[in-house]
C-alpha cells in the first residue's frame, strides 16, 4: 500500500475551523497518511491575501500544532511565479514519487475545475477528493465525467465560513470564536490583522 498524501491548497487568509475540519474529514475518509497545507503567494483565481505570507503560515502553525498529521509546506510561497496548481504537484511528486497524492477541494470549486491552468494534466497527477456536506450529492460536470474514476466525494460536515467572511466579521467587530481557533484570534489581535 501506498503512502497516501492529501493536498489542501489556498491562500488561509486566516485559516479557519472550515479548513481544519475539511482536513480531519479527508484523513478520516481515506486513511491518509499525511495532508499538506499549501499556502499560496500570489493566487491566480483570488484577491491577494490580505496578510503577509509570514503571518498566514505563523497563523498555521499556531492552528495545525494538535494536528501531527498536518503540516505546512512552503512550496508555492517560496516560488517567484504564480501559483499554478499543475507546477506544485509536479515538486511534490518528485519529492514523494512512491506516495499517491489527493487533492482536497470542495464541491463548489469542483464546478469551476474545468477552467485552471492544465486542469487534465492536474487529473493525471492526482485523485480529486471532493468534499459535501452531509446528505448533499455532488454532480460531475459534464467535461469532467470522463475522468470520474479520478474523482472521489467525501462528506464533511464544515461551517458554513470562508476566510473572506471571517475578514468581514473581524472588520465589524464581530464574533468570530465559533469560526477560528483561539490562538489563530489571539495572534490576528496581537498582530492587528484585518483592522483589529
Amino acid at each position: 500500500m501506498s503512502y497516501k498524501i492529501g493536498i489542501l491548497g489556498g491562500t488561509f487568509d486566516p485559516v479557519h475551523l472550515g479548513h481544519l475540519t475539511l482536513a480531519e474529514a479527508a484523513t478520516q475518509a481515506l486513511s491518509l497518511d499525511d495532508i499538506q497545507l499549501i499556502p499560496c503567494k500570489t493566487p491566480v483565481h483570488k484577491q491577494q491575501a490580505c496578510a503577509s505570507s509570514t503571518d498566514r503560515v505563523a497563523m498555521l502553525s499556531l492552528a495545525l500544532e494538535n494536528q501531527p498529521n498536518c503540516h505546512i509546506n512552503t512550496v508555492e510561497i517560496d516560488r517567484d511565479t504564480p501559483s499554478y496548481t499543475t507546477d506544485t504537484l509536479n515538486t511534490l511528486q518528485q519529492e514523494n514519487p512512491a506516495s499517491a497524492l489527493f487533492f482536497i477541494l470542495g464541491s463548489d470549486a469542483l464546478q469551476t475545475f474545468d477552467t485552471w491552468h492544465e486542469w487534465k494534466t492536474i487529473l493525471q497527477q492526482v485523485t480529486l477528493m471532493v468534499a459535501a456536506r452531509p446528505g448533499v450529492e455532488i454532480q460531475i460536470p459534464p467535461l469532467l465525467q470522463p475522468f470520474h474514476e479520478k474523482i472521489i466525494t467525501i462528506s464533511a460536515d464544515c461551517p458554513d465560513i470562508s476566510s473572506t467572511q471571517v475578514k468581514q466579521r473581524l472588520t465589524l467587530k464581530q464574533n468570530v470564536n465559533d469560526f477560528l481557533p483561539e490562538k489563530v484570534l489571539n495572534y490576528i489581535h496581537q498582530h492587528h490583522l484585518y483592522g483589529v
